[in-house]
């Protein structure tokens, strides 16, 4: 088998999940996967400390462990998944500054004054004001912030779509994400291929192959691949067909992060699971 991994993963840490750490680590294993990155949120709020949202002390502790416990069959990555920062940059530079991280995933989940993008009232919203202000969120991210890729870079359509059936032209943004791909690339970061939505009801990636045409075309090569699981069961869920995707797009590697250091591995075949392995309860 090729190289093949999860590049966005939750787990008991994160405000919405309750998937053991243990549990994702052995089911990263039994699908031979050669490393697992665990992503939890760490989002940032006006009127929060970082503790409020997630517990790191414990959480480092745990990783530790896991890869003492696991390290020998599959690396297991000290990632985390920022939301926001520009809502509390103290917070999020206090926390960058206690704790170290393999990989870090940047996300827009909320926009500004703490309003959060998957509670809105989607039969009230004007998509194309909340794609807007989606997009200037993200710009801020990317200009201010640090970070290694970008996650999920279309996620109002996951929500457009599940909850009133509709979705926005993303034709009519594209000037807003070729701006956004140029500041990425001259930061030397890059954006992930999340798949989550191929499995929520969406029918693909975020981003979708059209806009990872145009990262192309802006010269954008480091990507990572996640499915933004938060149960083991969702673990690698879509990744072996979004690498045929991007394969046929003109991709050639995927990356890997340690000490927030990338590695390029070739993009290569990785098999569909057998069905005893897919519904394994891990």
């Amino acid at each position: 088998m090729k190289y093949f991994t999860d590049y966005h993963t939750h787990t008991e840490f994160s405000c919405d999940s309750t998937a053991p750490l243990d549990k994702m680590c052995e089911r990263a294993i039994a699908l031979g996967m050669q490393e697992l990155a665990l992503t939890d949120h760490a989002d940032f709020l006006s009127f929060k400390t970082f503790e409020e949202e997630i517990d790191l002390a414990t959480r480092q502790q745990a990783i530790i462990a896991a890869q003492e416990k696991y390290g020998n069959r599959c690396k297991i990555l000290n990632g985390i998944e920022i939301g926001q920062p520009q809502a509390n940059p103290a917070e999020y530079e206090r926390m960058l500054q206690l704790y170290p991280f393999d990989f870090i995933i940047g996300s827009i989940h909320n926009l500004p004054n703490d309003v959060e993008i998957n509670h809105l009232d989607y039969s009230q919203v004007n998509d194309m004001e909340l794609y807007t202000q989606f997009m200037e969120e993200e710009i801020k991210l990317v200009q201010n912030y640090d970070f290694d890729v970008l996650g999920h870079i279309t996620m109002p359509q996951r929500y457009l779509y599940r909850r009133v059936r509709r979705s926005v032209d993303l034709t009519k943004f594209e000037e807003q994400y070729q701006e956004l791909f140029r500041l990425l690339i001259a930061r030397e970061k890059g954006i992930e291929v999340n798949t989550s939505g191929i499995r929520q009801g969406i029918d693909e990636t975020m981003p979708n192959a059209l806009v990872l045409k145009w990262y192309r075309e802006c010269g954008g090569k480091i990507i990572t691949v996640g499915s933004d699981a938060h149960t083991p069961q969702d673990l690698g869920a879509a990744i072996p067909e979004t690498y045929q995707m991007l394969r046929e797009l003109g991709f050639t590697h995927v990356m890997s992060y340690e000490k927030r250091e990338y590695q390029a591995h070739k993009l290569g075949r990785v098999l569909k699971l057998p069905t005893c392995v897919q519904s394994a309860n891990l």
